[in-house]
């Protein structure tokens, strides 16, 4: 470990250094390694590099601000580099990550760049375990003048509605904090609502079955049960008539299951796999997720009427589908207890 007063030599000290990152790891001292940092950027044509793979692993403040600041006078494609580095795996860069997002209330470049997504990783940061340490920086983010609050202000219609789904969901956020957000979206786009921008995704043949089996219901199987009731009726005393008291319990059953599928037909989107973009995590796609060990699992998300976890087919409504939705490759994802790598995006072939 190299001490506060070391004595630097950029030449025997750097040019032949042949893992740079091992040798800032190793400086515990955060001036010492300032120090080390400036050098190589004075020193190597590569520091713009050496910077962006250090700063998902640096905790010091200090020395995040001058890794930052020097990446971003670089112009925008190195501030984004550095930007998708952290982004990518927040868990793994947990200081780095809170570093930003408390810039992020007041630099609009940063903000500006991928906002729902920065605005995504946050609040599932706030209940992850590997930000127990950084909460309290976190939560006050979430509040009047802070970073989500902020990018809410920016987002169009379609990136609203994606925004209200994730705070909805968001586990570490509080009642108190919640609300307002929620009505923020509502104050800007007074017509997104709950139903509108949670619709019910079913594949064209499943919305076809259903459509049949409302049918059956409304033509079929009503018109009999009315007429069983009849039949019922006439045989005398209803108080004593076990087949009236079925006919009615079984009128009931029908006619609130032909409403409730009536409304959730009014509110699916059928899905045309075919158009579906694999370029994130979304509705109509198939996930290679990666674990520590390098083992790979699969994921399809569909709608509710398609959900078959035990094949590997979850909703869209799940909780599960709801940390993936949004997600790239090379991004991390926590389910259940494990972290998995986004290995692969792929549209579901039907």
């Amino acid at each position: 470990h190299l001490p506060e007063d070391a004595d630097l030599d950029p030449a025997s000290t750097l040019n032949e250094v042949v893992d740079i990152q091992q040798l800032l790891t190793k400086i515990d001292a955060a001036r010492t390694r300032d120090r080390v940092l400036d050098l190589i950027r004075e020193t190597r044509d590569d520091w713009t590099e050496i910077y962006t793979q250090r700063f998902p692993a640096e905790t010091d403040n200090r020395s995040l601000r001058l890794i930052a600041s020097e990446v971003f006078s670089q112009g925008d494609a190195a501030r984004e580099q550095l930007l998708d580095r952290v982004l990518a795996q927040p868990s793994k860069a947990p200081a780095a990550f809170t570093w930003l997002a408390e810039q992020a209330a007041e630099d609009d470049a940063i903000r500006a760049y991928r906002p729902l997504r920065l605005l995504k990783q946050l609040l599932v940061a706030l209940a992850d375990e590997s930000f127990s340490d950084y909460r309290n920086r976190l939560s006050p983010l979430c509040d009047s003048g802070g970073t989500v609050p902020k990018i809410l202000a920016t987002l169009d219609r379609d990136d609203a509605g994606e925004a209200l789904m994730a705070i909805q969901r968001a586990r570490g956020l509080e009642d108190y904090q919640r609300d307002p957000l929620l009505t923020a979206i509502h104050l800007r786009f007074p017509d997104l609502d709950e139903t509108e921008d949670q619709p019910i995704y079913a594949l064209p043949g499943t919305y076809e079955s259903k459509r049949e089996e409302l049918k059956h219901l409304l033509e079929t199987e009503i018109p009999e049960n009315r007429r069983a009731i009849e039949v019922a009726r006439e045989m005398g005393d209803l108080r004593e008539n076990f087949e009236y008291k079925s006919a009615r319990q079984r009128h009931e059953y029908l006619t609130a299951r032909a409403s409730e599928l009536s409304n959730q037909l009014d509110a699916t989107v059928v899905l045309r796999v075919e158009t579906v973009n694999p370029d994130q995590i979304r509705v109509g796609t198939v996930t290679t997720l990666r674990d520590a060990d390098g083992g790979t699992r699969q994921l399809t998300i569909l709608g509710p009427w398609e959900s078959d976890p035990d094949a590997g087919v979850i909703s869209h409504e799940s909780e599960q589908a709801g940390r993936m939705i949004g997600r790239t490759v090379g991004d991390e994802v926590e389910l259940g207890e494990q972290v998995l790598e986004v290995a692969a995006i792929d549209r579901f072939a039907g």
